[in-house]
């Protein structure tokens, strides 16, 4: 992982696949490098605090500093890769919050009709976020079949 983050600062041409879709500012084209940090922190987070109460504090800050930073600065070349990661943020972040919730909440008073409740929101956010993930993916997929197509009738008519 550190090697990995090393050479994408120091070499980032190699790594088109992972950047490409990111403005190529300053702040933006080393946003992937971010990434990496955040999913690294929030795992590790979650597993070396999962005794503490207050675990997933510090996870959910993460993800909502993280969501913020994605709706204010717009690292994504495409607005819709913009929207779409901050509402993977915002889904996580509720998940974190109802675990929070879960953790904080003494175990006799989880009977009540919330606590009910708090998983089917859970799973209903999470089917969301996969249903319109997959949205995206198919609409990057048409987008890169359009423009392929367009790239190749545009290079048959300069042969013409």
């Amino acid at each position: 992982m550190v090697g990995y983050f090393v050479f994408l600062l120091l070499k980032p041409e190699f790594f088109g696949e992972f950047t490409d879709e990111f403005k190529k500012d300053r702040v933006s084209s080393k946003y992937y490098n971010f990434m990496l940090f955040e999913r690294v922190l929030v795992g590790s987070c979650l597993v070396f605090m999962l005794a503490a109460n207050i675990g997933a504090v510090v996870p959910l800050a993460v993800l909502i500093l993280t969501g913020i930073f994605i709706t204010v600065r717009k690292p994504y070349r495409e607005n819709y890769h913009c929207y779409r990661a901050a509402a993977n943020m915002a889904i996580a972040a509720v998940v974190m919050g109802v675990y929070l919730f879960y953790t904080l909440t003494p175990a006799e008073d989880r009977n009540s009709g919330i606590f009910l409740y708090l998983p089917l929101i859970v799973c209903a956010l999470l089917i969301i976020c996969v249903i319109y993930n997959a949205a995206a993916i198919v609409y990057s997929i048409y987008k890169m079949c359009k423009n392929s197509t367009a790239k190749e009738d545009f290079e048959k008519e300069e042969l013409a």
